[in-house]
């Protein structure tokens, strides 16, 4: 859970199917000395959809006495990390893994608001084409905000299966001051 006692917490995407991704994720930070909590949603169990805002309420409960935090986010997972700072959550540092704009879209969810509220350093791994949202597509959604460092991963899907890649991105931001 930890980095030179900064607590990680891993948040998924709104899709059940998602704890799998997070725990090969896990794994593979836990290959690079990187410790992570992964935070569990409440419809994994019983298969409903995501309560984003309930979520954004027990993230920000669970962190709310810790001193140091760095959110790793994959899709949805974003809107509650970005959505529990913007509610006064502490966090240090935010990994955005595949920004969710079509997602963000159809739930009504103002993309370049809540971009502009990010409040802390925050890296964003978005694929080449990534259905929810391209690499340019992110990039172009970001880049008057000058908190959030873009980077593409070449890849055609909103998988973001070459974990390697994903966390060498991870790995040189955690560590850079």
């Amino acid at each position: 859970m930890t980095v030179s006692g900064t607590n990680i917490f891993l948040l998924a995407g709104a899709n059940p199917r998602n704890r799998e991704w997070l725990h090969q994720l896990s794994e593979h930070l836990k290959s690079h000395e990187i410790e992570s909590e992964i935070f569990p949603y409440l419809h994994w169990d019983n298969q409903s959809e995501i309560d984003i805002k309930n979520e954004i309420y027990r993230f920000k409960e669970r962190i709310k006495s810790l001193k140091s935090t760095i959110v790793i986010a994959k899709s949805a997972g974003s809107i509650i990390g970005i959505s529990a700072v913007l509610n006064g959550a502490v966090v240090d540092k935010m990994v955005i893994i595949g920004l969710p704009v079509t997602y963000m879209a159809e739930k009504c969810i103002d993309a370049n608001q809540l971009i502009n509220s990010v409040s802390v350093p925050t890296l964003c791994i978005q694929a080449s084409k990534d259905p929810m949202g391209s690499y340019h597509e992110v990039n172009k959604l970001c880049s008057s905000q000058s908190l959030i460092e873009v980077v593409k991963v070449v890849a055609a899907d909103h998988a973001y299966a070459d974990l390697a890649s994903v966390v060498r991105h991870i790995e040189t931001f955690i560590h850079d001051s």
